[in-house]
């Protein structure tokens, strides 16, 4: 299991409008060469080093707290995705396979002037090729039905991930 703080700036000043929350990565099962399946004891401890043919599980979770945080119209719309740079020769995009969109107005109410989401994007198993990747995931909030990208806008780094293929 990989975790990752979600980051973002103060948009009109402390208990405005913060946005904050945490996100990380599980390998749903590690495959045995001789293609058993042991339990998932790699999720149990850090470890940037994942098999290719591993399904990926990406699990957000941010809150929005300040005095504007009911304000925001609840048709707007937060969009989450994932980039995957590689390292050495060649970029591999993952393009709207690593995306997801939240609704602003299904966030539940975690207390005076907060609001809790949550979002999980699955990649399938052999979706990143084999190679040492920089992942970042954008969480953005967008004006809705114009699609225009809003004031409110975070980031979590899980830093160099070497997905790797076993012959």
């Amino acid at each position: 299991m990989i975790i990752a703080p979600i980051n973002s700036e103060q948009v009109f000043g402390t208990n405005i409008f913060d946005i904050g929350g945490t996100t990380q990565i599980t390998t749903l099962a590690e495959q045995l060469a001789s293609g058993g399946t042991n339990p998932p004891l790699g999720n149990t401890v850090v470890s940037n080093l994942i098999m290719t043919d591993q399904p990926l599980q990406f699990n957000f979770n941010w809150g929005v707290h300040g005095v504007f945080a009911h304000a925001l119209n609840p048709a707007f719309e937060w969009r989450i995705q994932l980039y995957f740079e590689q390292w050495g020769v060649g970029e591999f995009n993952i393009g709207a396979i690593g995306s997801t969109s939240v609704l602003m107005g299904s966030g539940v109410p975690g207390g005076p002037d907060q609001y809790n989401f949550s979002a999980t994007i699955n990649l399938p198993a052999n979706t990143v090729p084999p190679a040492l990747h920089d992942v970042v995931a954008i969480i953005q909030l967008y004006d809705m039905p114009s699609g225009i990208p809003c004031f409110a806008a975070a980031f979590a780094e899980f830093n160099k991930i070497n997905f790797y293929k076993e012959h």
